[in-house]
């Protein structure tokens, strides 16, 4: 039976082509040895072979990738010397109640609410007014009504001005806060 010269393999006499590696059968003899002088057969990998070594191959690429990304991108190991904050002072005792006049200046209507600890009451009226309030925290929200003039919404405690808001727009809203 005669022998593929290519792969080796055992080949049908009448066969123009090798079933294993695809080669054209020139070279055959039917005594089932090879011609003398003829090369050693080398075995080529089968398809299935060298589609897994593709894989392989890749997958070794992809993997060598990865460790040199990860190689870079991993966080410093290192960690800064510990820092001491400043030194803060601390902020002055806020009282527990105090008495604050809300003083409001307009050369228009307005109307708003006032309070002191959650404790809150209407207002309205034209031009300057003042207020009397009550509480550790003291707030004022007052809008102008009409569309011109000015609006200033101010906190004051024993004659101090602790904080001001103003506006001159149309309808104009101050909100006011104190500490």
């Amino acid at each position: 039976m005669p022998f593929c010269p290519n792969c080796g393999k055992q080949v049908g006499a009448e066969e123009n082509f090798c079933s294993n590696c695809g080669s054209r059968l020139r070279e055959l003899t039917t005594t089932g040895e090879r011609p003398a002088g003829a090369p050693l057969p080398q075995p080529s990998p089968k398809p299935g072979k060298r589609v897994a070594l593709k894989v392989a191959g890749i997958l070794s690429v992809v993997l060598l990738g990865l460790l040199v990304v990860g190689a870079v991108m991993r966080p410093s190991t290192t960690t800064p010397p510990p820092t001491t904050p400043p030194p803060t002072t601390p902020p002055p005792p806020i009282p527990k109640t105090v008495t604050a006049t809300i003083r409001i200046e307009s050369n228009t209507w307005w109307f708003g609410s006032i309070g002191g600890d959650g404790n809150s009451r209407s207002v309205d009226g034209y031009g300057d007014r003042e207020f009397e309030v009550t509480g550790s925290i003291i707030m004022a929200v007052v809008q102008k009504q009409t569309d011109y003039g000015y609006l200033r919404v101010s906190i004051l405690v024993r004659g101090i001005i602790m904080a001001s808001q103003e506006t001159t727009a149309a309808y104009g809203l101050v909100t006011v806060s104190w500490p």
